[in-house]
């Protein structure tokens, strides 16, 4: 999932390499960057357990297990980041894409429309409109069914 390294590049702000001894969330993270989820996970539960109101560490966490898709427990922590931190984008942007697999297509339109209220570069941009529009298509065709 490509996609999902731009939280993880905002999270540190500076290269991994730079830190002699690495913490378990920048560990965790540096494995999440290589694709290596199942050895992240338990690196990213140990730092959302040692600092509970780290963003960051929900973050990261939940960015890790929704690429792992284990998206019940993605869902708890991208949350509980969004909660922590609710001007973050990185944040609404992980959880927009973890509404789409999820089919909550209400909350992905919003998440999506709390990540495009940020200054983002035009790349972002047009990913995001894109996905607002994709995810409103289901909202449309949604409202036309009977129950």
């Amino acid at each position: 999932m490509k996609l999902l390294l731009l939280p993880f590049v905002l999270l540190l702000g500076g290269p991994l390499g730079a830190q002699p001894e690495k913490s378990p969330l920048a560990q965790g993270i540096e494995l999440s960057n290589q694709g290596k989820w199942e050895e992240a996970i338990p690196l990213l539960e140990q730092a959302a357990k040692a600092a509970p109101d780290s963003y960051q560490a929900a973050l990261a966490l939940g960015s890790a297990r929704l690429s792992a898709k284990q998206y019940v427990m993605a869902k708890g922590e991208l949350e509980r980041a969004a909660k922590l931190e609710p001007g973050s984008a990185s944040t609404h942007y992980v959880l927009a894409l973890l509404y789409e697999k999820l089919k909550e297509h209400r909350k992905a339109v919003a998440a999506w429309r709390i990540f495009l209220s940020h200054k983002l570069d035009v790349d972002s941009r047009q990913v995001a409109e894109k996905h607002l529009a994709h995810e409103l298509e289901h909202l449309k065709k949604d409202q036309g069914k009977t129950p």
